[in-house]
């Protein structure tokens, strides 16, 4: 191979290299079994209803901007290594309406997370701030809250579901014997689900709860052992 091949080859290959990292650590939205790779991928949805709007950049640096009617029905966006997939808005109840959820727990059980918290504040003054600060004078979940379990089948479960927990969680759990043996914690509630902090400004506002992050833990836990 002379130098100019050589050259050439060299460089075809640091621009496949390039496409492929960019592929596996970037963004991507998946279409059935399709799937587009880009850059700087932003979607916009109305309510629990359709896409409006799907936004990225090619790898040519040319800007997309899709719209209403041109929005294919997207199964899955990865943006910045986290997925967001489509899910029934209400698993339980049927209907046409869904959202994309953040994919909190991968492999062949699924968890989701979901939550918006609505609250009403009250300006106080602070003698430690010398100012007004707001407090939270009322709180409360929008009902919008969705914590679920994906079953291998399709099926959904709500995570923050005593019933679903006892009569179709744990039992599906229990059947793996790597994991029964390993498993030495509960699924039982020792808190409320998606509690609200105290103050505004407090940075654990709608973190995780220790309930929550239980249960995603068993659900990790149970894809590393039962295959």
């Amino acid at each position: 191979m002379n130098l100019k091949n050589l050259i050439v080859f060299c460089a075809a290959s640091v621009a496949f290299s390039i496409q492929a990292y960019s592929q596996s650590e970037g963004d991507f939205f998946v279409v059935g079994s399709d799937t587009t790779f880009c850059n700087n991928l932003k979607y916009s949805q109305f309510g629990v209803r359709e896409i409006i709007e799907i936004a990225y950049t090619d790898f040519q640096g040319n800007k997309v901007e899709l719209t209403r009617k041109d929005v294919p029905d997207v199964l899955s966006f990865h943006i910045d290594g986290v997925f967001f997939d489509k899910n029934p808005f209400m698993p339980d109840q049927g209907g046409n309406n869904y959202r994309y959820d953040k994919r909190e727990v991968d492999g062949k059980l699924k968890v989701y997370l979901s939550q918006n918290i609505w609250f009403d504040t009250l300006m106080v003054y602070s003698a430690v701030l010398k100012k007004d600060v707001p407090v939270v004078r009322e709180h409360g979940l929008t009902g919008q809250y969705r914590f679920f379990l994906k079953m291998p089948d399709g099926k959904y479960y709500k995570a923050n579901s005593k019933k679903d927990c006892n009569e179709y969680i744990q039992p599906f759990l229990s059947q793996c014997p790597e994991f029964a043996n390993a498993f030495k914690g509960s699924l039982e509630k020792i808190e409320n689900f998606a509690s609200p902090r105290m103050w505004v400004w407090d940075k654990r506002w709608g973190n995780i709860t220790k309930d929550e992050l239980n249960f995603m833990e068993a659900i990790a836990l149970y894809n590393s052992l039962c295959k």
